[in-house]
């Protein structure tokens, strides 16, 4: 039986050059590749924290047309489930997941830039996304959801026990601002990313 608490866990690895934006939310993880003053980067995470359709992300991805789409990850999950449920994944470009399961790692990317890779993992631990050098030694930090610039980024799922849980956890970092300037089981487009709470301020 599952706890009936469940703590989920962003990580995620700083880069010096900022190539990859991420956006944490519960039940969705979204890492693409933009410039800093790409027009993208508000609609795009104003979808992800709040509480879009996977069919309306990729539609958001994808509105300049397939040529200019551009690379990008995207794993969802029902909160609380990632284990019992699975994780369903869309990979375009250079973006690259590795989803960890208790029979080993499924690594999912796409073939090309032509489309994107869509695949649905069951009894998965981890999601990670690896998206390149740092540029420099950093360390991993926690955050509790938003948006950052990251080379590397991982969710996960542990089950809290009340009180205890809040004592022990460290504290989370928080999310740097954004500068507004088919396998067996295919992806489903209809699959809604949960709402999540109102992100804590900065």
């Amino acid at each position: 039986m599952k706890a009936e608490n469940t703590m989920t866990v962003f990580r995620y690895r700083p880069t010096v050059a900022p190539e990859w934006l991420v956006v944490a939310a519960p039940g969705c993880l979204l890492a693409v590749r933009l410039d800093l003053s790409s027009d993208r980067i508000e609609p795009l995470v104003s979808l992800t924290r709040g509480g879009s359709t996977v069919q309306g992300l990729l539609d958001a991805l994808t509105s300049g047309g397939l040529t200019n789409t551009p690379s990008f990850v995207l794993a969802f999950w029902l909160p609380g489930r990632l284990s019992d449920e699975g994780v369903g994944v869309v990979a375009r470009g250079e973006g690259r997941a590795i989803v960890a399961t208790p029979q080993g790692d499924v690594p999912i990317e796409a073939g090309g830039f032509a489309s994107w890779t869509e695949r649905h993992v069951d009894a998965a631990t981890t999601v990670t996304f690896d998206l390149g050098d740092p540029g420099a030694s950093v360390v991993e930090l926690e955050i509790d959801g938003g948006s950052v610039w990251a080379s590397r980024v991982s969710v996960s799922e542990a089950a809290e026990s009340g009180a205890s849980a809040d004592a022990t956890r460290p504290a989370a970092a928080p999310a740097s601002p954004v500068a507004v300037a088919p396998p067996a089981d295919p992806v489903s487009a209809d699959a809604v990313v949960p709402t999540p709470a109102a992100p804590s301020p900065v």
